[in-house]
């Protein structure tokens, strides 16, 4: 039931979308309460959205009532940008579709489709788009929203430089294509009084020398929050648009449409480990390869090493069995096989390794991506109590990537002994993962302590970003003021005044609460029901979901609520209901290829409603006629 504005809202919404497509169940919020990351936001509507008019109509009437708003497609994220606890706008399957250009060499994608899908379509014509994402659920618009170029590309820039034009629609309803740059789009955006606020903008940042001089030397690495850069070097305001949109994190538009150029693929491509007992040598060897040789790689600690070893990888890829500490796995390519013989003479010219291998196959998946996939799900599985997990990522000025690393184990040793990170020695990059059981207050203030004390060492003792490529989300924007100084703090906040004037599109992600961790939306999984912890709402199990029956992600996310309520209040009113609402849900069966999409292996009895909720219902029988209402619900149809 929704009161107030809401209500208020919800009715203005009925004059352009369809009541089917405006959902307040209880089931249907909650079943999108979740991401990747560690919150839980139930929001108070769920609005499916199927095409740019409808997102220019809840924009206006969120504007005209001051609704805060959250734009979410399929995938997830790793820092809580897809969460609210107001209304969540979700794009559905119409928005999964894409048209390849006659020559191949562009595609215009729209926003839901995901980049799994795309490489799929471009490998029929041995081309491909050159960056990389670490989720296979993962959409275009999503990985520019939060430049989320992924933990294996080679160059950071590489996302912006393949993004040839972007269609946004703006807080106001106006569109802009950046394709177009033309005097109408100019015209639209100056009667709407945005031109003039942006050329402001500009103006007085130019004149502000140290700041322009701040900016010029962050230029080898992404920053944090918005891309401030363009505002000092880009005179085309159509372009300084597309340009601020990438890792904004839907806080300053909707992205609806990317064309994207692509690249042909390389002839000859192969995959290489190199092992060590000391990580010394590794460190010396970084340099040399990454400028001469290696199209992509991933160094592991010991941790690591020892999940993959046993997940059969390195065997079974390399016929390599280790007991180093350290490994560098890599991948080479060449337009020739003259071309890659000779970086795999470089690479064998090194001393030091105790062991190398390549293999010589072409692999149909990236072996870095399927090896971290499976690292990260490994170490998940290991913790039995772990319900949820800290993606960290962070990026270094080159030059003292391992002496920073090291500092951060350091620090990192004293709150948790058992996490799992991993270096990208060609973006210069560390990603962290750290395994969280349980929180309360206290929990919470010394996850506040770790998190304070890593983004200190990294920001201000080693002058890194505190968002290497997972967007600065709501968790890490407490600490936005470690990293950037005032004046850049101000300057990111005129941006977001000027695109969002009523600070309604996504509200507490980038310019969220700067001071503290709130504890409120933090999850609380009880170890009681560890069969249901396994998921990590990574998103995976829904790249495919078109099939008429609801994921497995949205079943879990409605089992860990039901049980949390279980254990409070086991007759509790609330609960017969969403156990009501659901109980039909969780009859629909999946099918093994839909299973396998899981990095976690969650099975279909993990996901059958117990007895002991099935109860609360006081019947057996079927609610079909409910059931083909809430399937619609859930899947997005």
């Amino acid at each position: 039931m929704l009161y107030g504005k809401y209500k208020t809202f919800f009715e203005s919404l009925q004059i352009e979308i369809p009541d089917d497509r405006l959902r307040t169940s209880l089931s249907e919020r909650i079943s999108v309460s979740e991401d990747g990351g560690i919150y839980r936001y139930i929001p108070k509507l769920v609005v499916v959205v199927k095409s740019e008019r409808e997102v220019a109509w809840v924009l206006n009437c969120a504007s005209k009532f001051e609704i805060p708003i959250t734009f979410r497609g399929t995938g997830s994220s790793n820092a809580g940008q897809s969460l609210t606890g107001s209304v969540l706008v979700v794009i559905d399957s119409s928005w999964k579709q894409f048209e390849i250009s006659e020559d191949g060499e562009e595609v215009k994608v729209a926003c839901g489709t995901t980049l799994n899908q795309l490489n799929g379509e471009l490998n029929k014509l041995d081309r491909f788009i050159e960056f990389q994402s670490h989720s296979k659920a993962a959409t275009i618009a999503g990985i520019i929203s939060d430049f989320s170029f992924g933990y294996l590309s080679a160059d950071p820039f590489k996302l912006a430089q393949c993004i040839k034009s972007l269609r946004v629609v703006l807080f106001d309803g106006t569109i802009v294509d950046t394709s177009r740059d033309s005097v109408d789009e100019l015209v639209a955006l100056t009667n709407s009084g945005f031109t003039p606020k942006l050329q402001k903008l500009q103006r007085s940042i130019r004149a502000n020398e140290p700041l322009c001089k701040d900016l010029a030397e962050k230029q080898r690495i992404i920053t944090s929050g918005y891309q401030l850069a363009p505002l000092v070097e880009e005179d085309n305001l159509i372009q300084l648009i597309q340009k601020l949109m990438l890792g904004a994190s839907g806080t300053l538009g909707f992205i609806s449409e990317v064309t994207l150029k692509t690249t042909s693929k390389p002839n000859h491509i192969e995959y290489g480990i190199i092992t060590a007992e000391d990580s010394e040598w590794l460190n010396e060897l970084n340099d040399e390869l990454s400028v001469n040789a290696l199209d992509n790689a991933i160094w592991l600690g010991s941790e690591g090493v020892d999940l993959i070893s046993k997940a059969g990888l390195l065997n079974k890829q390399f016929g390599v069995e280790t007991k180093d500490h350290y490994a560098l796995l890599f991948k080479i390519s060449g337009d020739s096989e003259k071309v890659l013989e000779a970086k795999k003479n470089y690479i064998r010219s090194f001393d030091g390794y105790n062991q190398i291998g390549f293999n010589e196959n072409q692999l149909e998946h990236d072996f870095l991506v399927s090896s971290l996939r499976c690292l990260r799900a490994e170490f998940l599985k290991k913790n039995t109590t772990c319900f949820s997990s800290l993606f960290l990522s962070f990026q270094f000025p080159y030059g003292n990537l391992f002496e920073a690393l090291n500092e951060l184990k350091s620090f990192i040793d004293a709150y948790k002994d058992d996490y799992l990170y991993w270096v990208n020695p060609l973006q210069n990059s560390v990603d962290i993962q750290i395994p969280l059981e349980k929180f309360d207050s206290e929990d919470s203030e010394r996850l506040y302590l770790l998190l304070e004390g890593i983004s200190r060492i990294v920001a201000v003792d080693y002058k890194g970003v505190l968002s290497c490529h997972s967007g600065i989300g709501r968790l890490m924007s407490a600490f936005l003021k470690v990293e950037l100084n005032a004046d850049r703090l101000e300057l990111m906040s005129s941006i977001k005044r000027i695109f969002d004037p009523y600070l309604l599109m996504n509200p507490d992600v980038m310019m969220g609460d700067k001071g503290s961790i709130s504890n409120k939306n933090l999850l609380s999984i009880l170890g009681k029901y560890n069969e249901v912890n396994h998921c990590t709402t990574c998103g995976s199990c829904e790249e495919c979901n078109n099939r008429g029956c609801c994921s497995l992600r949205k079943k879990l996310q409605l089992l860990r609520v039901m049980n949390e309520w279980y254990a409070k209040n086991p007759a509790g009113e609330q609960l017969k209901k969403l156990v009501t609402e659901t109980v039909d849900l969780f009859d629909e069966e999946h099918s093994e290829e839909y299973l396998n999409k899981c990095p976690m292996e969650v099975k279909q009895e993990d996901v059958v409603l117990p007895d002991y909720l099935k109860s609360l219902t006081g019947q057996s029988r079927s609610i079909r006629g409910f059931w083909e209402k809430t399937k619609r619900v859930l899947l997005g149809d």
